[in-house]
């Protein structure tokens, strides 16, 4: 028999592997890894939506990239020319 990763005991025959959702019977483990992927799914959505708050006030005072590369090349130009 094969031991089952379910609290490291027992087999696989002692457990119900299956449970039953929305009307069919689904096996623990998809159930496991599909919740499992929805809480890294919502890790990422907070952890984007905390970058965006902190680089809100960044974009409004200094500008966004091409902005900045713009006034760069401005300085540039007008130190070449002086």
């Amino acid at each position: 028999m094969t031991e089952c990763a379910v609290a490291g005991r027992g087999t696989c025959r002692d457990y119900d592997v299956t449970v039953r959702f929305c009307d069919r019977y689904v096996d623990r483990r998809s159930l496991l890894v599909a919740n499992a992927a929805l809480s890294l799914l919502n890790l990422c959505c907070h952890l984007l939506d905390r970058q965006l708050a902190a680089q809100a006030p960044a974009y409004e005072n200094e500008g966004g990239f091409t902005e900045r590369l713009y006034w760069t090349r401005q300085r540039r130009r007008r130190k070449a020319l002086a």
